[in-house]
């Protein structure tokens, strides 16, 4: 609707894509909003309207791991608070990520694809006494796939 107002907007025969940008203001106006099906009273309460870009893997990356409300770090933060350490490498967040960008959520699909995975085991932690959570890129596609570690394994481990 707003590319359709851009090219009527242009002047010439052979207007360039250069004079479009030039010529019309590129924003959303209320008017494409509500040719687009969203009702006035709502529009009312977004005094103003961007155009947003479309996040690729390595913003997601970005958000999830440092952004200051980022739901993952919380999460982790909250596990490490218990005591348990939350281990994962590059292969994780790889994965985390494409799904993330293939869910369509945008930086929401951090939040619910995080919460997918913690969810998983936050109960067994109060359970047991673990001390560690591995994420890894199994777990992404199967949340069931996280692997814990109970106190004894790792002592066991170290002895060996």
């Amino acid at each position: 609707i707003r590319d359709a107002r851009i090219k009527k907007g242009a002047i010439g025969f052979k207007s360039s894509k250069e004079q479009e940008e030039n010529f019309v203001d590129k924003n959303y106006t209320s008017e494409d909003m509500q040719k687009f099906g969203m009702q006035l009273q709502l529009l009312r309460r977004f005094p103003v309207q961007y155009d947003l870009n479309v996040l690729n893997k390595e913003n997601y990356r970005d958000i999830m791991l440092n952004a200051r409300e980022s739901y993952f770090m919380i999460k982790k933060k909250y596990i490490e608070m218990l005591g348990v350490e939350v281990a994962y490498d590059e292969d994780f967040i790889e994965e985390f990520t494409n799904k993330v960008s293939k869910l369509g959520y945008g930086a929401s699909g951090i939040d619910i694809l995080t919460e997918r995975i913690f969810s998983s085991f936050e109960t067994k932690l109060l359970e047991n006494n673990y001390t560690q959570v591995i994420l890894t890129k199994e777990c992404v596609v199967d949340p069931s796939k996280v692997v814990l570690v109970l106190e004894q394994e790792k002592v066991l481990k170290k002895e060996l």
